[in-house]
């Protein structure tokens, strides 16, 4: 299965994103999961986020 995902658009987005990455390592993931929703990331991105890290896009594809 290829994981590849295309470059993020969404700098914005990104930046969110990658802030609860960190916010995970942390704090957890319920404490991400609020980050984002506050946000307004939308649900499958956070899902696929937190609950696939296999599936995340490496920070460095971001730009």
């Amino acid at each position: 299965m290829d994981n590849a995902h295309p470059p993020r658009r969404n700098t914005e987005m990104a930046s969110i994103v990658d802030q609860a990455i960190a916010l995970d390592a942390r704090m957890g993931a319920a404490n991400a999961w609020v980050f984002m929703e506050s946000a307004q990331v939308p649900l499958q991105v956070v899902k696929r986020v937190l609950g696939m890290p296999s599936q995340r896009r490496s920070a460095s594809r971001a730009n």
